[in-house]
């Protein structure tokens, strides 16, 4: 004997209790005078509820039919009303994509909406005294109050018997259904009420041509606020597009930062996790300040591309000189980051993530609540997964151990109520990093990358030139150009180091296609298109790459060089190349730019004097 189902139970009884309140509305009618204003409502309700405005970035939508179906209420009464929503739902169902519209869900929609109507007729009714046509000529404070009472009736019965609907169909809580998805419709509702109760006040005074005038306004308005969304969405799009952006350009240099810094690999992505969660236990619910920790966690270590890797990966205590160096990484870390425009706090963050709670810390000693909450998080996070973690120099410690020395450096070092915080939710931290999935790192909204390396690229396709006194710019700049490659979808690239002492251009990195060929591109400031960008300071955005090959015996076609200054003093140029002409988007191009300007503060600059006459275009 088959079970009784309320979740399949449910839209049959809305269906059968709607058709009655419909079948009464359509004998009520009977009794109505024949009033060519319905015909005119019945049009625009219909009209209204195709021509619905919808935004793309969110859930919510706006429609002018409800405006329609009010206005026939108080004009016409309760019966027309009920039969002129329930042709607005249907108006929507057969906008449903097919694979959607079944003959259950149609018939739920088209009665839920006539038995709201038809009770909220019933209740404008009970207010004004009378359920004939037309008898709604009352003074008007009284009809604003029954357009209340009834308006506030339809919207609490229609949300509420789809809340429960959607409630049984996803064994959701019915409240809170309704508080989420319906709660926020109720001033649509009240928008259109008072749009109908002004035609309703009118329309008896000054005659049915008055009204014929009078009842497009809506449509009017409907089309002043589809200019409207349509500037807002294509606002939201741009900024969407910009956090992606951002998003992004974090990504890519938290791939240089693991690339170069290949002791600690994978240190970012644990502290990022784990000082996002540390975040949320001490309450932090600002998603400005959450996006904040979430990039700077992954960028704190920024600055360490700008650390010579003798010092970065030295298997022993550091000097007095070596860790005045390697102190510097926070400060360069910052002014990296100083250059994008990130709609929340990074650079604070970054800049002082190894300040100490008694202000004897870097790079500015700032103390106590001066530190920001991110940075006294990262600290914390920072210190644990560092000493959690193989070094050359030790073992990893264990987590105990680990504990036991963040309290030691508690109220000193770190702020003790992050400490005490972190000792508590240690443990679910550390076994969430072993679980990916639970992860809500940006790289999680992207798509998957390989790590890297040179292992990742086409067989043939790589090679590193390091010249001389340029070995540890070359280190940096290999990591570097392999991610700028990968965020542009470059086919080539090359790093040319300025050599002052010949005025000219060496190779000191370089990957890809006709990377042999690149890596012998040596050349004078001033000379093919590099040399060029060398000479003028100037990117190149849209350029063909044989200016630099010099030959047309070569796939690659397309190049954009960029300038690697720092201060006046001109450092280096990088050249992508691709394989087809306007390949590099200006979204790229901005990627990329940001990428290599680290390379600015990872080689002492080089400086010149050149007179302008010697700056020569390519042929």
């Amino acid at each position: 004997m088959p079970t009784f189902s309320p979740r399949a139970a449910y839209p049959w009884v809305v269906i059968i209790v709607g058709c009655l309140a419909l079948a009464d509305a359509a004998a009520a009618t009977r009794w109505y005078p024949l009033d060519p204003r319905w015909a005119m409502l019945c049009g625009l309700t219909i009209i209204g509820a195709v021509a619905t405005l919808r935004m793309r970035a969110a859930p919510v939508s706006f429609s002018i039919s409800d405006t329609f179906t009010f206005t026939t209420l108080l004009l016409l009464g309760p019966a027309p009303a009920t039969i002129t929503a329930s042709l607005e739902a249907f108006a929507i169902s057969c906008l449903i994509s097919r694979d959607q519209r079944r003959v259950t869900r149609v018939l739920f929609n088209i009665t839920a909406v006539g038995l709201a109507m038809w009770t909220a007729g019933a209740v404008l009714v009970r207010f004004e005294g009378s359920g004939g046509a037309g008898s709604l000529v009352i003074a008007p404070g009284r009809l604003a109050i029954a357009t209340g009472a009834a308006v506030g009736t339809y919207f609490l019965v229609n949300t509420w018997i789809v809340a429960l609907a959607v409630a049984l169909e996803r064994a959701q809580p019915v409240f809170l259904t309704w508080r989420t998805h319906f709660l926020k419709l109720g001033l649509a509702y009240a928008a259109g009420a008072y749009t109908a109760l002004l035609l309703a006040l009118f329309a008896p005074v000054t005659g049915v041509t008055a009204f014929l005038l009078l009842a497009p306004m809506p449509l009017v308005l409907y089309a002043s606020g589809r200019m409207w969304l349509g500037r807002v969405n294509d606002r939201v799009a741009h900024l969407d597009t910009m956090n992606r952006q951002y998003r992004a350009t974090i990504e890519a240099l938290a791939h240089a930062i693991d690339a170069k810094d290949q002791v600690t690999h994978g240190h970012i992505r644990r502290v990022q996790m784990a000082s996002l969660e540390l975040a949320r236990a001490l309450g932090c619910k600002d998603q400005g300040q959450l996006h904040a920790i979430e990039a700077a966690s992954l960028l704190h270590d920024l600055g360490k591309l700008a650390i010579p890797e003798h010092i970065l990966n030295k298997p022993g205590r550091l000097t007095e000189t070596e860790y005045a160096t390697m102190k510097e990484h926070a400060r360069i870390g910052a002014e990296i980051l100083a250059g994008v425009e990130f709609p929340y706090p990074v650079v604070p963050i970054v800049r002082h993530h190894h300040e100490n709670w008694d202000g004897t810390g870097y790079p500015d000693g700032l103390c106590g609540d001066s530190i920001p909450l991110g940075a006294r998080i990262l600290a914390v996070v920072d210190c644990f997964d560092a000493l959690t973690s193989h070094r050359p120099y030790r073992r990893a410690l264990s987590s105990s151990d680990a504990l036991a020395i963040l309290h030691e450096r508690r109220g000193n070092m770190y702020d003790p109520a992050i400490v005490d915080l972190f000792t508590t939710i240690a443990g679910s931290i550390e076994s969430g990093a072993s679980a990916p999935s639970r992860s809500t790192s940006i790289a999680d909204a992207l798509p998957a990358a390989a790590p890297v390396s040179t292992a990742s690229l086409p067989a043939h396709a790589h090679a590193i030139v390091q010249l001389g006194d340029d070995d540890r710019f070359g280190a940096v700049a290999s990591p570097v150009l392999a991610v700028a490659c990968r965020a542009s979808a470059a086919a080539a690239g090359v790093v040319f180091a300025y050599v002052e002492a010949r005025d000219a251009l060496a190779p000191v990195a370089a990957l890809g296609l006709d990377a042999d060929t690149l890596t012998s591109l040596h050349m004078r400031v001033g000379e093919r298109l590099s040399g060029w960008v060398a000479a003028s300071r100037r990117p190149q955005r849209e350029a063909d790459a044989r200016l630099d090959l010099l030959t047309d015996d070569t796939h690659l076609h397309a190049a954009v060089s960029l300038p690697i200054v720092s201060g006046d003093a001109l450092t280096a140029v990088v050249t992508l190349y691709g394989t087809q002409p306007g390949c590099f988007s200006a979204t790229m191009i901005d990627t990329v730019e940001v990428l290599v300007s680290t390379l600015a503060l990872a080689r002492r600059p080089q400086t010149s004097a050149r007179p302008a006459a010697r700056v020569k275009r390519p042929a």
